[in-house]
């Protein structure tokens, strides 16, 4: 069985000052949500048309992508906190820990660590440990 997935990274200044105050706000602790149907599909037709924009603009016009991901960074911390509402299934103090400080890790030095292997080691984990984090 094959697994897909999106990767997506960018930097703050493409999301509006609203949609990165409620990032930042909402990623203090590790949570994780399981997506309704809806959501899921909502998800999937926006990171879609941002990848069809980035071919059919050939990655020059992001002021026009730009809406599409403050939509998408505004939604997952709305689907966020309403799961956290909900639910509280929250993960061991050892692994908010982890969580934590590779978080900590990748944002001091994003730039210069990219191995999964090094911040694991960093962290006295395995890669595997730190991949389920």
């Amino acid at each position: 069985m094959g697994a897909t997935g999106y990767y997506l990274s960018f930097e703050s200044h493409h999301i509006t000052a609203s949609a990165q105050t409620s990032l930042e706000r909402s990623l203090d602790e590790t949570m994780l949500i399981t997506l309704s149907s809806s959501e899921h599909k909502w998800f999937n037709t926006i990171l879609d048309s941002m990848i069809k924009l980035e071919d059919l603009n050939d990655g020059v016009y992001k002021q026009v992508e730009q809406p599409l991901l403050s939509a998408l960074v505004e939604q997952a911390v709305l689907c966020y906190e309403r799961k956290s509402l909900i639910t509280s299934e929250s993960l061991s103090p050892r692994a908010t820990s982890i969580t934590k400080e590779f978080r900590k890790l990748v944002k001091s030095h994003f730039r210069t660590l990219k191995r999964p292997s090094v911040y694991a080691e960093k962290l006295h984990v395995t890669v595997a440990t730190l991949m389920i984090q």
